[in-house]
């Protein structure tokens, strides 16, 4: 996080650091970015709030996961951009999977979740699998 708000762009011009101080961060979003430019990086992660970073993310246990992807909702978001996490494909695959489970569930409640399930049933499967495929043949030879 403290990358995104303080090497993203040019001191002048961060897209992702405005965003933030939109979003009520202004403070914390500017200091972050000074420090992270003046090259103290480890003081810019400390000045990184724990809120912030769990607003932002869908980051926890299934009910935090849970209650984000409903304030997402609640505040008018229609698409979530996920980055599944796991030490492999299929671990990467399984939080995916959990992370559908939980849009899916939310679906009756103002969330359309066919156009996913379509791009990852079209799209997005077939090059998670030529990854693993290759991923495993690498792993043979």
């Amino acid at each position: 996080m403290a990358f995104t708000l303080g090497a993203m762009g040019s001191a002048k011009t961060n897209f992702y650091n405005d965003a933030f101080k939109r979003g009520g961060w202004e403070a914390t979003a500017l200091e972050v970015q000074r420090l992270w430019i003046a090259g103290k990086r480890p003081e810019a992660v400390a000045k990184v709030p724990l809120e912030m970073v769990t607003q932002a993310n869908l980051v926890g246990d299934t009910e935090m996961v849970r209650k984000r992807i409903r304030a997402y909702k609640d505040a008018g978001v229609r698409t979530l951009r996920v980055n599944p996490q796991g030490r492999d494909l299929a671990e990467k695959l399984a939080t995916l999977g959990r992370v559908m489970d939980l849009v899916r569930a939310l679906a009756g409640v103002g969330f359309n979740h066919r156009p996913i399930g379509m791009l990852l049933q079209d799209r997005i499967m077939p090059i998670w699998k030529r990854i693993g495929d290759a991923c495993h043949l690498n792993r043979k030879g």
